[in-house]
């Protein structure tokens, strides 16, 4: 329960947990904003973790906002060039982690 409030009580970024006699405040990530830096690394070590995190989400009966994953991950850039002495724009994603990120889509069984 401890490791519950800490990960997924960190919405605001600030966890209050009892040590000993007195009340510390530490500044957390929030699952989302781990599951992304694991996304984003994803060595082996990456992969298991995140793993883990969904797991234990779904044991604790938490929920991951993917929604906002998603959106960091595969945000689009605005590429502005001049083609033939007219500016243009393209929306692009970063093709590699566009990869990384359905590739852990499939590695937790997300559709």
């Amino acid at each position: 329960e401890l490791y519950s409030n800490f990960l997924f009580g960190a919405q605001d970024e600030k966890v209050k947990i009892r040590y000993m006699d007195t009340e510390v405040s530490l500044r957390v990530m929030t699952p989302e904003d781990l599951l992304i830096t694991k996304i984003l690394m994803w060595r082996p070590n990456d992969k298991e973790d995140a793993q883990r995190l969904v797991r234990y989400a779904v044991e604790s009966g938490n929920q991951i906002d993917y929604d906002a994953v998603e959106d960091v991950l595969l945000k689009e850039k605005e590429i502005r060039y001049n083609e033939d002495g007219k500016e243009k724009t393209v929306k692009i994603r970063n093709p590699v982690l566009n990869e990384r990120y359905n590739t852990f889509r499939k590695f937790i069984g997300l559709k």
